[in-house]
């Protein structure tokens, strides 16, 4: 996969769904892992009061739903419902059955920002992780880092990978350069070492392969 750079944040309105079209994810390493590739990597925001409907049918795929800002209720065709609130993350794996997802913005007054990504899975059973911060998940934290500073990240297990998202900045994660829109998933059999040269706000959560 080819990297381009986002210039700037360009959102097409969408009926109440301002997508942002100009983010370009960089998968590193570009090797196929068991989180495969990104196949598709949205920033949108949601009007007050709006819904997203979305459908997925015979093609295993993680989706990965980061909520940045403001919160949203989330349910699907198989019964399953829940509220994802600032910084919460959710994984759904339709598997190769169909199935069919409502994201809606119950607040009256404010919009929310959320990170899409849509990984190629090599699972074809269906299932739904729900990562919070006030919960036991490990390796799920928002963290913001001051210009100068360097941090590593060793997982729990060699089996897990990271996947890193730029909010803000940009950070040097062995020796790859990932700015603000970026995404990037790393296995953890390695440490992985960051270095920010400037102020960065990164997300980032960890998944088993």
């Amino acid at each position: 996969m080819r990297y381009i750079a986002e210039q700037n944040r360009k959102f097409t309105d969408m009926g109440g769904v301002k997508i942002s079209h100009a983010i370009y994810p960089v998968v590193y390493p570009p090797v196929a892992t068991g989180w495969g590739t990104v196949i598709r990597f949205d920033n949108k925001v949601m009007k007050a009061g709006r819904q997203e409907i979305q459908n997925f049918t015979g093609s295993p795929m993680q989706i990965i739903r980061i909520v940045i800002s403001g919160s949203a209720a989330y349910y699907d065709s198989t019964g399953y419902s829940t509220v994802l609130n600032q910084d919460d993350v959710l994984v759904v794996n339709p598997g190769n059955g169909a199935l069919q997802s409502v994201l809606y913005n119950s607040d009256d007054g404010l919009e929310n920002e959320l990170l899409e990504i849509w990984l190629k899975s090599n699972s074809n059973g269906l299932n739904h992780i729900l990562h919070t911060l006030n919960s036991d998940n490990s390796g799920l934290g928002r963290i913001k880092f001051k210009a100068g500073t360097s941090y590593d990240i060793t997982g729990s297990k060699k089996t897990h990978s990271i996947i890193l998202s730029i909010l803000c900045g940009a950070v040097l994660a062995n020796g790859k350069y990932l700015n603000y829109g970026d995404v990037a998933i790393f296995s953890l059999e390695n440490p992985i070492h960051l270095e920010f040269e400037r102020s960065a706000d990164v997300f980032q959560i960890e998944v088993e392969n």
